[in-house]
């Protein structure tokens, strides 16, 4: 048995799948001992933090075309800083010359469900999970 958690932000007719389009579902039985789980980052301070973005996601450079990205089904590790709008976590895609981060990336198609980890005085929390956004020019936000 388990606890499913659906995402106040869905609403399909709104946006179908690219709005809110995640549930969280909380095990009551343990699955193996092995894994140990990430805490949630519950300080309530997101907004204005860098955080790591990763997925197995397409790939490319900022200014292709969506249909030209690569999907070679490799794990990649980014990173951005958060924003707030209509009650998510959002952020955007810099451009390097004004204040982007060192390593900036942003999501895309296939990397829906991943997490957006931040760390804390050693420790990695899940911050949020990447559902919906935009590609592939500076300025799109996911």
């Amino acid at each position: 048995m388990a606890d499913v958690y659906l995402s106040k932000c869905f609403d399909y007719e709104d946006d179908g799948p690219n709005s809110g389009d995640l549930a969280i579902i909380k095990l009551t039985e343990e699955v193996a001992s092995e894994i140990l789980p990430y805490p949630i980052y519950t300080f309530g301070d997101e907004v204005g933090k860098e955080f790591f973005v990763m997925g197995w996601g397409l790939s490319g450079l900022v200014g292709d075309d969506p249909d030209d990205l690569v999907d070679d089904s490799e794990f990649r590790v980014g990173k951005n800083v958060f924003e707030v709008a209509d009650g998510t976590l959002d952020y955007t895609l810099d451009d390097p010359e004004g204040d982007g981060v060192d390593g900036e990336s942003i999501a895309y198609s296939g990397d829906s469900g991943g997490p957006a980890m931040i760390e804390k005085d050693g420790v990695m929390y899940i911050a949020g999970v990447n559902s919906g956004g935009d590609c592939c020019e500076y300025g799109h936000v996911d």
